[in-house]
């Protein structure tokens, strides 16, 4: 347990992050990643090179909607680090409450940045408004941590035993 609220608070960390700045530190992703090594070499029944091919098949593709614009560099390096986390079997229910989630930050996001574009305009915004509220852009950070987070405690798996 300790593992995954490791996991689960370092998703938030990044998901806040996104909100107020727009951008993922490198420093999040590579704690998320970095602590998979703990169960992949001390809990024995972890598929290592499973969880290492969802994290290189999510580069992978990442980096395409990354080179098209399509996604951001810090939601591709959150993404992959999560997808090595919950391995290749957990894919497909982490796409599926990705999109759910990216809907619902984007049902919320839409609204609050019209308002905040107004109250920007008429020089009425106060000074602690997140950067997502005036960006052009959704962080999309807060989907990926929430639908990593809701597939992370549901999953039956031994990356959770340490």
């Amino acid at each position: 347990m300790i593992l995954l609220a490791a996991f689960l608070a370092l998703l938030a960390l990044a998901a806040a992050y996104d909100v107020m700045m727009m951008r993922i530190p490198n420093l999040l992703c590579g704690a998320i990643a970095a602590l998979f090594a703990v169960p992949a070499s001390l809990v024995p029944g972890v598929p290592v090179l499973w969880h290492l091919a969802a994290a290189g098949a999510v580069l992978v593709v990442g980096g395409g909607l990354f080179a098209f614009r399509m996604m951001g560099g810090g939601d591709v390096k959150l993404l992959a680090a999560c997808a090595l986390w919950l391995g290749m079997d957990n894919m497909v229910p982490m796409l599926v409450a990705m999109a759910l989630s990216g809907l619902v930050v984007l049902l919320v996001l839409m609204p609050a940045q019209r308002i905040a574009r107004r109250l920007q305009e008429r020089s009425e915004a106060p000074a602690w408004v997140p950067k997502s509220l005036l960006a052009k852009g959704v962080p999309y950070g807060v989907a990926i941590a929430a639908a990593a987070a809701f597939v992370a405690v549901r999953m039956p798996s031994p990356v959770w035993a340490f």
